[in-house]
């Protein structure tokens, strides 16, 4: 489900600002290596094959961004041709961030402290803050210099 919306979030931010386009896809890229991951692993257990879990895992997760982005040039051409392009970016924006947020709070923290324990879920704060840091560090990293 998520895929598709990071491709269009990818498109969308790369058209607006090159530089916030790569700090998205940065991001996006790392959280995927980690989700190929959990996709892969369950098929693999499933299908006893590494060759069937990956290239079906690698079929689900990465034909659908670019969906998404082909969604976001439709949706982009059909509103820059009513000059809505600056509020339809904003709102796909916020409802991006809501359905993000929401997968974060109602799928992912609970099934990540179901994994670590009641009694564990330090670790999973901690490992929490700790993807926040990264992605701060990768940003002073880059910096605002952006030459696109």
């Amino acid at each position: 489900m998520s895929h598709p919306i990071e491709g269009l979030i990818t498109f969308l931010s790369t058209t607006a600002d090159p530089c916030l386009g790569l700090s998205v896809f940065m991001a996006i890229a790392v959280h995927n290596l980690i989700e190929g991951y959990l996709i892969a692993f369950p098929l693999f257990v499933g299908l006893h094959s590494r060759t069937k879990a990956f290239a079906l895992a690698a079929a689900l997760g990465g034909l659908s961004q670019p969906m998404g982005a082909v969604l976001g040039w439709f949706i982009l051409r059909k509103v820059a041709s009513m000059g809505w392009q600056v509020s339809a970016t904003g709102c796909i924006y916020a409802v991006v961030a809501g359905m993000m947020s929401s997968i974060v709070v109602n799928g992912m923290w609970p099934q990540a402290v179901k994994c670590v324990g009641r009694k564990k879920t330090k670790v999973v704060q901690l490992s929490f803050f700790a993807g926040i840091a990264i992605m701060g560090v990768c940003q002073a990293v880059m910096g605002t210099k952006c030459d696109f």
